[in-house]
């Protein structure tokens, strides 16, 4: 368990895609062990694959169809982690 978390969810335009805020607040002795990576599994409606994904503004190249690594996450700021899903049908 990571300690403390907030996150933030919206929704955008085209339909389909999505966007994280999410914050990693450490508890107790938490600062002193290293967090490598925040995995996420974005789902939205039909089971349409990830196209795309971005941190911060920077692409990332961690992702399979069902599953987002984000490695080195930043404790105690905002991550913003945005999802392009392949187009519905």
């Amino acid at each position: 368990m990571i300690g403390y978390r907030s996150l933030h969810l919206r929704t955008s335009r085209p339909r389909g895609n999505m966007g994280f805020v999410l914050r990693i607040t450490s508890k107790g002795d938490q600062n002193q062990r290293p967090l490598t990576r925040l995995l996420l599994y974005p789902r939205v409606a039909g089971g349409r694959e990830i196209r795309a994904v971005t941190c911060n503004g920077a692409a990332v190249s961690g992702y399979t169809n069902e599953a987002v690594v984000i490695p080195n996450p930043l404790r105690g700021e905002d991550i913003r982690v945005d999802i392009q899903m392949e187009p519905g049908q």
